[in-house]
């Protein structure tokens, strides 16, 4: 399952303190600056690992033990081999099939055992179901059970059909449908543990060097598929595939000592009539042969076409800008900087780590002091996620300008391990959130209710980590819609022309190609990376505009690259084609470029794996056709965290800016980029939250905007 899949890695101690290292993560074709806490990496079941790097602030310790992290690259388990099995079948008249099945071998010098029992019974045959007799079908009961004392005791049952079509050649296919439920537990004791042994594991017991009691229950319930079967003499070969969480794959070879066949009564055939033919003359005729016959000799003549040993390995890559789809040589790029001012939501939670109930961190926190001298701006600088973290002092001086506003803070847990049923946790968390409020805010405590349930009402998935972590938190409503109702910032926008830059390799590789890469770089920071195995298509589109991190990081330069490995190890690297890069500032900006208002409205937030727009959202869109007169264009595009799989994720974004477009009731261009576009650091509960959005872009001409 995904959830295996990748973990928390811990991070040291002074990481995301500046004063002793700054650090960085290139990560999913962005930079990501200043980690702390923890970071997200693959387990050994599988995954790419993006190691930190970090630079000292000195040369002398402690700060110089800050150099840089690094972590085990997991394995690919897209695909994985079974465990061989081998199984005795016994066939009975009642046309009853039963099946055995023991494994045993050394698992870290310990036994594990497999084995299991089945039974196979066939049921048209005892109804007559169908006339033709090559036609059948079954129903089938198994149990399996495996394993290994101490550390693994796991049990299954299941219970399916098939139906099946078996041809005189000896072929016969099918197709089946099985239920299985499996439950069971994993146990481990670390037998040594070091009080300051650090272990990066996706398990908190094995981190603190407690007993870990994992409970299994199978993620998918059904299965389903079909096989071929080829039986010639007592062997019978045969190949399957089924789905269940995964797609399976199998093959084997059956060897039948015994193979009852139902005798019927023997068909004896009427005898022939004999027919005499009459008998027929034979005309002899004698070959010509000449007198002196000539023999030939044989002559063959091959001639083997030349092998070339020469080896070829060369690549070249242009660029093209793309805009309004044309294609055009890309010469130059052109940033416009604007001082944008956007409405963004303001999330309602607070995000707590594992079985703990202190406010983490990366939340600001002020004194009782800084509390009464605190003055909130009108438009606040920075992003939606720079805005968050301020979300208990907002909500603070919020409370204090509404006095009658009342507020209800609800305290939830992740349902896993220690947390699992521990309400208490809950409502600590959310007395901590309340206690801040009253004692530094002064806010009135009969004004809060406090409420603690075990997941939240609108949970994320717990099959994931990501979901595991984003439902350990706290969450606010108020009776008044100004506590919790969004922010205006003030950012820079850029906008780059052309929108979109092509990449057009062309390889000649005589070896074939193993693998590829193209990057492209500002002042030599790595802004675009795109690679792959073996083929190579013939474009590659970048939509410039989408990728903020990148946009963010173009200057004076932009350069790009193509390297080439081949099947024999030989890599070719073309020569960084640069190009200018022409930056504009407009500091005094009133969002008119020419003759278009722009307005820009990043605020729609999403339930985890939801489309629909809630209440509040709609407040939002209601006040966007306020501001949007008509003959404006519209473009709404819809964004996703990186939870779950990327075609879905791509469907669901679409399916959130048609909802958002649909709502404004005016012609818009509504399209979903999935989680190809991280808005915000997903490897934090609330950039992913902040990720399932979607951005109104908002084109007014000038005239009719006068006009109206």
């Amino acid at each position: 399952p995904r959830s295996h899949r990748s973990y928390d890695a811990v991070l040291p101690d002074k990481y995301g303190d500046i004063s002793v290292v700054k650090n960085a993560q290139l990560a999913n074709r962005g930079i990501i600056n200043n980690l702390k806490g923890t970071s997200r990496q693959p387990t050994i079941y599988g995954g790419m690992s993006y190691p930190i790097f970090a630079a000292p602030q000195n040369a002398f310790p402690p700060d110089s033990f800050y150099k840089s992290v690094a972590f085990v690259e997991g394995n690919d388990i897209e695909f994985m081999s079974g465990i061989p099995q081998i199984q005795l079948f016994i066939g009975i008249p009642t046309r009853t099939q039963i099946k055995f099945r023991y494994i045993q071998f050394p698992m870290q010098k310990v036994d594990f055992i497999h084995y299991s029992l089945a039974v196979n019974q066939n049921i048209d045959k005892l109804f007559d179901f169908f006339s033709d007799s090559t036609y059948s079908l079954a129903l089938n009961l198994a149990y399996h059970k495996f394993e290994r004392n101490p550390g693994i005791e796991l049990n299954s049952y299941s219970v399916g059909a098939h139906f099946s079509k078996t041809w005189e050649t000896g072929f016969t296919a099918y197709l089946g449908l099985q239920f299985e439920d499996m439950s069971g537990n994993f146990y481990a004791v670390r037998e040594i543990n070091i009080d300051k042994d650090i272990i990066n594991n996706p398990y908190p017991e094995i981190r603190d060097g407690k007993p870990l009691d994992i409970s299994i229950d199978n993620y998918n319930k059904f299965r389903f598929g079909g096989g071929l079967s080829y039986k010639y003499g007592v062997i019978e070969l045969n190949s399957f595939a089924y789905y269940a969480a995964q797609p399976i794959l199998g093959a084997g070879m059956s060897i039948w000592f015994l193979d009852y066949i139902p005798q019927s009564e023997p068909i004896i055939p009427e005898p022939e009539p004999i027919v005499i033919p009459e008998p027929q003359i034979a005309e002899i005729i004698k070959p010509e042969i000449p007198e002196n016959p000539v023999e030939y000799p044989i002559i063959a003549l091959i001639i083997e076409e030349p092998k070339s040993t020469a080896k070829t390995l060369k690549a070249e890559l242009n660029t093209y800008s793309i805009e309004n789809g044309k294609e055009e040589e890309l010469l130059k790029i052109k940033v416009e900087e604007r001082i944008s001012r956007r409405m963004s939501p303001l999330l309602p939670i607070v995000f707590f780590d594992h079985n703990s109930y202190e406010i983490p961190k990366r939340y600001i926190k002020l004194t009782k002091d800084d509390a009464d001298n605190y003055e909130k701006p009108q438009i606040a600088a920075g992003n939606a996620l720079d805005n968050y973290y301020n979300v208990l002092n907002i909500i603070g001086s919020r409370m204090k300008a509404y006095p009658k506003a009342k507020l209800k803070i609800t305290g939830t847990n992740s349902g896993i391990a220690d947390e699992r049923n521990n309400k208490k946790l809950s409502l600590n968390r959310a007395q901590t959130i309340h206690d801040y409020l009253v004692n530094i805010w002064n806010i009135e405590p009969d004004r809060l209710s406090v409420d603690a349930r075990n997941l939240p009402q609108k949970a994320s998935s717990s099959k994931v980590l990501d979901g595991v972590e984003e439902n350990r938190r706290v969450e606010f409503a108020s009776d008044t819609w100004e506590v919790t109702a969004p922010s205006i910032l003030q950012d820079t926008m850029r906008i780059v022309n052309p929108p979109r830059i092509r990449f057009k390799p062309e390889v000649t590789a005589s070896e074939g190609i193993n693998s590829w890469k193209i990057n492209s770089i500002s002042e030599s920071e790595l802004i675009y990376n795109i690679n792959g195995k073996s083929n190579i298509l013939s474009y590659y589109d970048w939509d410039i505009n989408s990728d903020l991190i990148a946009k963010s990081l173009l200057k004076s330069e932009f350069a790009s690259n193509l390297s080439v490995t081949d099947n024999s190890d030989e890599t070719y690297s073309t020569n960084l084609k640069k190009l200018p890069v022409e930056v504009i500032t407009y500091k005094n900006d009133d969002s008119k470029s020419k003759d278009t208002i722009r307005n820009i409205y990043d605020l729609i937030l999403f339930d985890f794996d939801k489309a629909a727009l809630s209440n509040d959202n709609q407040r939002i869109i209601n006040l966007i056709k306020q501001e949007t007169p008509s003959g404006a264009i519209i473009n709404v595009k819809g964004f996703t965290d990186r939870m779950g799989d990327d075609k879905y994720n791509k469907t669901l974004s679409t399916r959130r800016a048609s909802s958002t477009a649909k709502a404004l009731k005016s012609p818009a261009n509504a399209y979903g980029v999935g989680e190809e576009i991280q808005l915000y650091n997903n490897n934090l509960p609330e950039g992913r939250f902040y990720s399932r959005t979607v951005i109104v872009e908002v084109k007014i001409p000038v005239n009719k905007g006068e006009q109206k």
